[in-house]
């Protein structure tokens, strides 16, 4: 395929992929602002429902309140036998049916029923448990005035109900008992509901948590109704909003359904293909334009450039550079390329420098030792050329750290690391740390004489410039046991062996010594 289709295909390719990135983060970010503005739709509507039963809960409330604070209401309450005729002119089915009332009861100081009326279109008792009223006590108790509502589940249905204890109009002396009043949720007043709302809403006698149902939590603010959560399902027509309704006790008594019509998703999806087509259209005619524009002005010397820059990047050849004549954005692209080629060779020397270096004592560390070991240990069975390794190790080092602590441990290494440094005089010798403090010298070209005397250096080095060590039981100064091993075409792993055995031979002898192993002698 020759550099021109090559090009076409690459900005078909870029754009292709442009484009598809753009429309995946397009889609993501439509998603994600419909799916926050139909939220936000959602919780509103389910508001607008709550809102319906909340000024129906509120104009039951000013009512029941009204009639605690009425004197003759009072003057019942207190002597209920004295003001009987009232109470027969007042409370029956018929003021009920005009005040929009299910059911009102009038409980003494001792919560004995006083009066109990319902309206004349309810065909049973609506009956009001025992354990409710405890729940009105306990709650009236903590908030004497004022009316207090909500809703309870009863034989008939839900029912809106607000109590309030009777008292003078003024709020002075004593409580003589308690009004409550309710409105049962009858299918006419939902129908109203839904009418004034514009949704389609049900009420449930149940609510089971599947496992398809999502929580919006903290949507709402929460109210006498219930909770603050809503609980939702969706299919891609509508959405399915589920609100728990409790009553004073915090239990579950129902649950409002709200289903609402996903016009809002319709019209996103509508709006996301509208753009997916402009934006793959565009994202094909430019990739088609600039592949003919760039092979007309680029395509020569765009092959070079690619070929020295594929060459630079196989080979790993960081110290070269492209040749690209020019000063037009071709010229200074591959200015700029050789500046960072000389940015990624530079790196590339110091990440080298550092994975084979020893941080603290800047000696090689065992991965560069490894390595040379085996380059040397290759090019003595090579060239049977003599190569001596020593290890070294601190004596009672642990005792050092633990006597004057770990910065002095960290220059006393430092310290043994300059006197092998200074040790090793020829440019083919190295000294690496290997460990903690063990050390290791390889010495190519060198008998075992030689190794012996430059032990003995290191040594005499060491005492030159004596370091205490005050917990040694070898010396009052720091030591170093040496061990020394000549190959004789070992492996580079026998040879270290070797070397750790006389090594270990040199401890076990008192310390402060030096041991050599020719073939394990």
């Amino acid at each position: 395929m020759g550099i021109r289709s090559k090009i076409l295909l690459a900005f078909l390719a870029c754009f292709g992929i442009l484009a598809g990135v753009s429309l995946t983060l397009l889609q993501r970010s439509l998603d994600t602002s419909f799916e926050a503005l139909e939220r936000r739709e959602l919780v509103a509507h389910m508001g607008r429902v709550l809102h319906g039963l909340d000024a129906a809960l509120v104009s039951l409330n000013s009512q029941t309140r009204d009639w605690a604070e009425w004197t003759d209401m009072y003057d019942y309450a207190r002597t209920p036998a004295a003001h009987a005729a009232w109470a027969r002119s007042n409370f029956d089915s018929q003021s009920l049916e005009s005040a929009d009332l299910s059911l009102v009861l009038v409980y003494g100081p001792q919560w004995q029923v006083l009066t109990r009326i319902q309206a004349k279109s309810q065909t049973q008792d609506i009956a009001v448990s025992t354990q409710l009223l405890q729940d009105y006590e306990a709650a009236s108790n903590d908030k004497p005035h004022g009316a207090r509502c909500g809703i309870v589940d009863t034989n008939l249905g839900l029912l809106m109900q607000c109590w309030a204890r009777i008292a003078r109009s003024d709020l002075s002396g004593d409580f003589v008992g308690t009004v409550l009043m309710g409105r049962l949720l009858t299918p006419a007043r939902l129908a109203k509901l839904r009418e004034q709302t514009g949704l389609d809403f049900t009420l449930r006698a149940t609510f089971k948590r599947e496992d398809d149902l999502a929580m919006w939590p903290s949507a709402l603010s929460a109210s006498s109704l219930g909770g603050a959560d809503i609980w939702t399902r969706h299919t891609p027509d509508a959405y399915h909003l589920f609100y728990p309704l409790r009553d004073i006790s915090q239990a579950e008594v129902g649950v409002m359904d709200v289903q609402v019509p996903r016009d809002m998703y319709a019209q996103g999806q509508a709006l996301q293909q509208q753009v997916r087509r402009q934006l793959v259209w565009t994202a094909l005619g430019m990739a088609l334009l600039l592949g003919w524009l760039l092979h007309f002005l680029l395509v020569r010397r765009l092959r070079r450039f690619t070929s020295q820059l594929l060459s630079l990047s196989h080979q790993a050849a960081w110290d070269q550079r492209i040749d690209i004549q020019g000063r037009d954005e071709l010229g200074v692209l591959a200015t700029e390329v050789n500046t960072m080629l000389g940015m990624i060779e530079t790196q590339v020397q110091s990440l080298t420098t550092m994975t084979l270096t020893d941080k603290l004592t800047a000696l090689p560390n065992r991965r560069a030792f490894d390595a040379r070991l085996a380059l040397e240990a290759a090019r003595e069975r090579r060239t049977g050329q003599p190569l001596a390794l020593f290890v070294l190790d601190v004596d009672h080092f642990k005792r050092y750290n633990d006597h004057y602590g770990h910065p002095a441990g960290d220059a006393v290494l430092q310290a043994v690391a300059e006197v092998l440094r200074s040790a090793c005089g020829r440019a083919v010798d190295m000294a690496a740390r290997t460990g903690g403090e063990e050390f290791a010298v390889l010495l190519p070209h060198t008998e075992m004489q030689g190794a012996v005397d430059m032990a003995l250096r290191i040594q005499q080095l060491l005492r030159d410039r004596p370091i205490p060590h005050a917990d040694s039981p070898v010396a009052d100064r720091l030591t170093v046991s040496i061990g020394i091993a000549l190959s004789a075409a070992d492996s580079p792993e026998d040879l270290v062996q070797r070397a750790d055995q006389a090594l270990y031979t040199a401890k076990h002898s008192g310390r402060n010594c030096y041991h050599c192993d020719m073939l394990g002698s």
